[in-house]
């Protein structure tokens, strides 16, 4: 099944790789944390940390927002925003 992402994928660093994962999951989430995408993926909160603040930087995710009815900090993927979804 998708016999040509799968190969482009295999050429990726994994650190790409996991940064694809992250930010596609958190495209169709809308909102996510750390500490789910860590569980998530099975990778340490260290490496999900690093990115996240890749994917904060490029302006993918938006860190440190508030989500109304759910308590603590969230990330959200920046198309929900600018979608009119936020």
């Amino acid at each position: 099944w998708l016999p040509e992402a799968v190969a482009a994928g295999r050429r990726w660093r994994p650190e790409r790789a996991l940064e694809q994962l992250v930010e596609r999951f958190a495209r169709g989430a809308v909102y996510t944390d750390d500490r789910l995408l860590a569980r998530l993926f099975r990778r340490p909160r260290a490496e999900i940390a690093a990115v996240v603040d890749r994917l904060v930087r490029a302006g993918a995710l938006l860190g440190d927002c508030v989500v109304a009815g759910w308590p603590g900090r969230w990330l959200v993927h920046a198309s929900a925003l600018r979608g009119g979804r936020g």
